[in-house]
């Protein structure tokens, strides 16, 4: 239970219990006209540090819009938070199919929406080898309450327990010191723990009472900042697909994972990607591999912003060159525009290129990577089909034909090289 004097500090402690349920009690608080103005104050900075709100001009209306979310999920899905799980579940798994705990007992639907996401690997559930180890060792599955406390959460950029940021220096994992085991659930809750080899009885079945996860392994993090994540749990056996699948959720709640590697039993071998072998103390040591993180996820608005830097460039130099070529000179020998004509096209898709990489989302998913490269190819065809009105032929039509073959090739490479990491560990 919450108390008024929980307000002002310890209601940011993770031991309070499930985030969902603080946040609940800070909006009983806020929307409550008779509360006292001071603790209004208080849970609304809650809550504004709970959704990790950047802009608060309207916050009002954002705060009854994330509520009204959440209070339509919550009777199915208690731990639901609004904008909080990974956005690869959005076309698999309803809100209300997020809370994976007796998942199998559900209906028909539901067990049908879980089939699926295993089956494309984008859910990892335990092997039955950990299933009897579990009893076994007699492994604790914690209940809501007792994991919280073990709950990390993201806030400016940064991993942070108890409103400070998280060192895993004091921890051990497999032997391995300055590491913490993990796991991601479909809510996006992300809780970590010392992994002693279940002595404590303590596994990483504890933190998800045995239902699926997103991802699951260990993490390194120094003073909030990711470090390292491995494939390494028995429980989940995740693959290097599970790591790219974190990684995306970090990176879409702006973590920096550009001083991170992923570290993988074997090496991944990926296209264009440099793995190398190193020595880890567990504590005898072993071969492992590492890759650096923001290679093995490259954010796709990142992949297109580049593409759509190159290409403009490209047409850039091209309008340049026709300018003060011996086309111009021959169009004024015989009295045509096309040279002229041809470089206001190349300007026009320049400056329609430019407006749509300011519009490029931030936050893209995989799924919505298709609607993006399909708009991409309309507005290099429709520039395609005006420079063809003027002529067939020539050197800017033969830009817009490889512009759109390599688009293909990058869709191709990006889904293909997710597809390759499903089969890494």
């Amino acid at each position: 239970m919450f108390t008024i004097s929980d307000l002002e500090r310890d209601i940011y402690l993770e031991g309070k219990g499930p985030l969902a349920h603080r946040i609940d009690f800070a909006w009983e608080i806020y929307s409550d006209e008779t509360s006292n103005e001071q603790n209004q104050k208080h849970a609304l900075k809650f809550l504004i540090y709970a959704f990790d709100l950047t802009e608060t001009e309207d916050i009002n209306e954002q705060l009854i819009s994330l509520m009204d979310d959440r209070n339509k999920y919550k009777e199915k899905n208690p731990y639901y938070i609004p904008g909080k799980a990974p956005k690869s579940l959005s076309q698999l798994l309803e809100p209300a199919q997020r809370n994976l705990e007796d998942a199998e007992k559900q209906d028909a639907y539901m067990r049908k929406a879980l089939s699926e996401a295993r089956a494309k690997k984008e859910i990892l559930s335990i092997n039955k080898e950990s299933q009897e180890a579990d009893r076994e060792l007699q492994i604790r599955y914690l209940s809501p309450e007792e994991r919280a406390k073990h709950n990390i959460v993201i806030r400016d950029k940064r991993f942070l327990q108890n409103g400070e940021p998280v060192n895993t220096s004091g921890m051990i994992s497999h032997g391995k010191r300055g590491y913490a085991a993990f796991t991601l659930n479909a809510n996006g809750e992300l809780y970590i723990f010392a992994h002693n080899e279940g002595i404590d009885h303590i596994a990483h079945s504890s933190m998800t009472a045995g239902s699926p996860v997103v991802a699951a392994g260990e993490i390194k993090i120094e003073n909030g900042v990711l470090k390292a994540i491995t494939t390494h749990s028995g429980h989940y056996r995740p693959s290097l697909f599970n790591l790219y699948r974190a990684l995306e959720y970090f990176s879409h709640n702006k973590v920096d994972i550009s001083q991170a590697v992923a570290v993988t039993f074997t090496n991944p071998s990926l296209k264009n990607v440099e793995s190398k072998a190193v020595t880890m103390w567990m504590p005898s040591p072993v071969t492992r591999f590492e890759t650096p993180a923001d290679k093995v996820y490259k954010s796709i608005d990142k992949i297109l912003d580049e593409n759509i830097q190159s290409i403009s460039k490209d047409i850039t130099n091209y309008r340049s060159s026709i300018l003060t070529s011996i086309y111009k000179i021959k169009d004024k020998v015989l009295g045509s525009t096309l040279t002229e004509d041809r470089a206001k096209v190349a300007s026009g898709f320049v400056t329609k290129l430019t407006e749509f990489k300011q519009k490029l989302n931030t936050d893209l998913t995989s799924v919505e990577l298709n609607d993006t490269i399909k708009s991409l190819n309309k507005l290099i065809t429709d520039h395609e089909e005006h420079n063809k009105a003027l002529a067939k032929g020539g050197r800017l039509e033969s830009k817009f034909c490889s512009f759109k073959e390599h688009l293909l090739q990058v869709h191709s490479e990006y889904t293909g090289m997710a597809e390759q990491m499903k089969y890494k560990t």
